[in-house]
Order: C-alpha cells, then sequence, then structure tokens
C-alpha cells in the first residue's frame, strides 16, 4: 500500500496534486501549518481527487511548521504508522522548515 507524504502548500496548490496524480497512491498524508485542518483548504484537493476518478485516502496532519524537530516528529510517527518501506515524500512544495525536516527524516531511512 503505497503513501504519499505531502509537505502541503497553501501558496502553490498545484504542487499538491503532481505526485499523487502520477503516482496514485492508496493514500494521501498533507502535512501543513494548521490551514491544512479546515475544510475550505481540502475541499480544492479532495474535489480534484474525485474528478480524477482517484479513491486515495486521505490525512490531513497539522504540524508547528516553524518547528523543525515537531516536523521531523510528525513525520516519523507517519513512517511508523503506515511502515517507511511504504512511504514517498514529495519534496515539491512546503516550507522551507518542512522541507529540511523532511530531509533529516530521509537521512534516518535509506
Amino acid at each position: 500500500m503505497t503513501t504519499i507524504i505531502e509537505l502541503f502548500d497553501t501558496e502553490e496548490p498545484l504542487n499538491n496534486i503532481l505526485s499523487t496524480t502520477a503516482i496514485k497512491p492508496d493514500r494521501l498524508v498533507g502535512l501543513g501549518d494548521r490551514q491544512i485542518s479546515k475544510a475550505k483548504t481540502q475541499r480544492p484537493l479532495l474535489g480534484y481527487l474525485r474528478a480524477m476518478g482517484l479513491s486515495t485516502n486521505t490525512q490531513f496532519i497539522p504540524c508547528r511548521t516553524y518547528d523543525i524537530a515537531h516536523i521531523a516528529a510528525t513525520i516519523e510517527s507517519v513512517l511508523q504508522q503506515y511502515g517507511s518501506e511504504n512511504c514517498i515524500i514529495d519534496v515539491l512544495g512546503g516550507s522551507d522548515t518542512l522541507l529540511l525536516a523532511a530531509g533529516c527524516c530521509c537521512q534516518n531511512h535509506p
């Protein structure tokens, strides 16, 4: 079961769908600021997935996007929950802090 961990970028919404469209994962876990937990933010992505006929399970997890340790712990939790061998971290979008935390996590999972 493939899981994409999406570093959610509210400023560049196109970056939030590229890997999901190409890979068609079973699950999409979006990480971002607290806006990610609002239906207003999720609605366009969910509508796009439906329009493309994708039955991707979605989960949105808000993070303290200024706290690298918190973001890394959240990513590690997702990797542990779904199995790191089944997860892909999409680095097309997201803040610099999200990207740095993802890089730190990738170092631990060759």
